[in-house]
């Protein structure tokens, strides 16, 4: 998929069919993560637990809340926590690069 570690993506959520999240379902995911403002951030967290955030549990949780499951069949484990980590999220069924900006973001998406 290119653009390395530094490379910057837009991703596009899909159903397992490859079917679009919609405008309502998009803003669904949005207004879920918008409703977890001022929540603790902590890494050690179980994936299910809704009381502290990391920045691809929160990704991941949107996206369920919304409809769409991401996580992938590996499992990773944080001192024997169950986690998901960016690399569950870019490499799911569910998720398509819809364009890689390399480095940089453009001045608009």
């Amino acid at each position: 998929m290119g653009g390395g570690a530094s490379g910057i993506k837009q991703l596009k959520v899909t159903s397992k069919l490859g079917k679009d999240a919609t405008a309502a379902e998009r803003k669904k995911a949005v207004n879920y993560g918008k409703d977890q403002i001022g929540e603790p951030y902590k890494l050690k967290t179980t994936i299910w637990s809704t009381d502290a955030w990391y920045c691809s549990k929160l990704t991941n949780a949107q996206w369920d809340y919304a409809g769409y499951n991401l996580q992938s069949s590996r499992a990773f484990h944080i001192d024997g926590i169950l986690a998901v980590i960016p690399n569950d999220i870019l490499n799911d069924a569910n998720t398509r690069v819809k364009k890689n900006w390399g480095t940089s973001l453009p001045g608009k998406i």
